[in-house]
């Protein structure tokens, strides 16, 4: 069916990727950011890229039927805008992004478009960059109408996240996605590393659809299969063009390496995550990193220990809640919760007594736990529970 290039640009917006031979307009959005736009979700963010900044098709821009009459005004020129930095993050140069979107809010009223991703865009843009919200998204989110709400439950799990607060994080994406997984028309960078899994995304570009999908590999590695999952993983992984994604991948792939005591894995996939977060410009990334990289140094020294003397002083926090958040997506709730009683030094008696269950029913339980976790002894999982609560 061939459409009014009105009807198609709308249908897009509402998920609907139209038929590539169907007419497109001449206009500025209608037609320009509608293709670049595309461009993006088909993998090509470079072509979008030049088509936005194309000044000699941009002076060629004809009436467009979804604006007819404002193709040049302030608005649609904001639209293009977003469009350009969405692209630029899509890319995975996050810097570029953040200088577009900088630069277009002096003169454009960026917060508007696409019902506010220009707010959204420059607040993930800012954590990811700078580790905090800024002035520029502080500013634009108070020229929002009052009916334009931002969900800002991601941009929390990202901030405590960033900061080494994984359990704060993790209560974050579980509320967002009991609140119905609110976003944007346009994907943005969320938080999967922790919380619920397999939770829908909208429009996104193949490098960011296969990096959620690797995470996710990684999060559900369990078993004796873990290791050959991990590998597989990281050999996917180097397929993914954008930096920012692939780093992503290979930190979360450090962390579960260092989770399972293999620490020169666990380094060298950090130190890949490192420079791929440094070349995408994502400051507050290549910071996390660098705490994680500390972590595993005093792990590493922790590890020449004899496993049965005592645990090492951890920091401030609940490890053990650490941990549970960790675990949470490896275990069943009653194997969650024998597992965290036996690291906290409770007996197979005591956690029967505590649980209401039999003896056997707990050995049962604590048996597909350690499992699960690879490891063997209550001793093996006491020492892994701790460890765990202080990498994460």
């Amino acid at each position: 069916m061939r459409r009014d290039p009105a009807e198609a640009w709308t249908l897009f917006l509402l998920g609907e990727m139209p038929d590539p031979e169907e007419p497109v307009s001449v206009g500025l959005l209608s037609g320009t950011v509608y293709r670049a736009l595309r461009a993006g979700l088909e993998g090509d963010t470079s072509a979008g890229i030049r088509l936005l900044r194309d000044s000699d098709a941009l002076d060629e821009v004809g009436t467009d039927p979804l604006a007819a009459g404002f193709e040049r005004t302030p608005i649609v020129q904001a639209y293009r805008a977003v469009a350009e930095s969405l692209l630029w993050l899509w890319q995975g140069d996050l810097r570029a992004a953040r200088d577009a979107l900088s630069l277009a809010a002096a003169s454009y009223p960026v917060a508007l478009p696409f019902a506010g991703l220009g707010v959204a865009l420059a607040r993930r843009l800012e954590l990811a960059v700078d580790g905090r919200i800024g002035v520029l998204s502080r500013a634009l989110a108070e020229v929002l109408p009052p009916t334009m709400r931002i969900d800002q439950l991601v941009d929390r799990a990202l901030s405590a996240y960033l900061a080494g607060e994984t359990d704060a994080a993790a209560v974050q994406m579980s509320l967002w996605k009991e609140r119905g997984a609110v976003q944007g028309c346009f994907a943005l960078p969320g938080l999967d590393e922790v919380g619920p899994l397999s939770v829908p995304v909208s429009w996104e570009p193949p490098d960011a659809a296969e990096a959620r999908r690797l995470r996710e590999v990684v999060r559900a590695a369990r078993g004796g299969s873990w290791e050959p999952e991990l590998r597989s993983v990281a050999d996917s992984g180097r397929a993914i063009v954008s930096p920012f994604e692939r780093a992503r991948v290979e930190a979360l792939l450090g962390t579960a390496y260092v989770l399972r005591e293999e620490f020169a894995s666990g380094r060298r996939h950090l130190r890949v995550a490192q420079s791929l977060f440094a070349e995408a410009g994502a400051g507050a990334w290549v910071r996390a990193v660098d705490t994680r990289l500390t972590r595993l140094a005093e792990a590493e020294a922790a590890s020449l220990r004899v496993e049965t003397g005592p645990i090492p002083t951890l920091p401030a926090g609940d490890p053990l809640e650490r941990c549970r958040m960790a675990w949470a997506p490896l275990l069943t709730e009653r194997e969650l919760e024998v597992a965290m009683l036996i690291a906290g030094g409770a007996s197979n008696r005591e956690i029967a007594d505590r649980l209401k269950v039999s003896v056997r029913t707990v050995e049962v339980h604590a048996g597909r736990a350690c499992t699960k976790l690879d490891v063997r002894t209550r001793a093996s999982l006491t020492v892994l529970a701790y460890r765990t609560g202080h990498h994460v």
